[in-house]
């Protein structure tokens, strides 16, 4: 099947196309010229996407990786994936006096995005061992 531009193109029509562009078939072959173009992706993934069984959302990585082997842009990629692409990081926006914040204050920052993501209904991975909030011993 082609891949077809529009609200109803997958994950999986945007590997075909890639398997087209790339000349290769297979989540193997993808997953080594993903890495080659240095972009990390399992190769069990991307068979998994190609059969259309994906249990779960597929990171950004990967989905970054759909996007340059299929050589379209990153914003149609996560669109195929069913949500916006990211923007550019988040730190970068952030004012240089922000390093001065203590432990607490970045805690209640953190905390503060989290609760956005979660009212915004993404799963994204947290990537941090710290709690959200830190209890004052009395």
């Amino acid at each position: 099947m082609a891949a077809r531009a529009g609200s109803d193109e997958t994950l999986a029509d945007l590997l075909e196309l890639a398997e087209q562009r790339q000349g290769v078939r297979g989540g193997r072959a993808l997953a080594r010229r993903a890495g080659e173009l240095g972009h990390e992706v399992s190769h069990t993934t991307l068979n998994k996407i190609l059969a259309g069984r994906t249990e779960n959302r597929q990171s950004d990585g990967t989905v970054d990786a759909v996007a340059v082997l299929a050589g379209v842009a990153r914003a149609r990629a996560h669109a195929a994936a069913g949500r916006p692409a990211p923007g550019r990081p988040f730190a970068g926006e952030l004012p240089p006096e922000a390093d001065r914040l203590n432990r607490r204050q970045r805690d209640v920052v953190l905390a503060v995005v989290r609760a956005l993501l979660d009212s915004a209904g993404t799963d994204a991975p947290r990537t941090s061992g710290r709690t959200a909030v830190r209890r004052r011993k009395p």
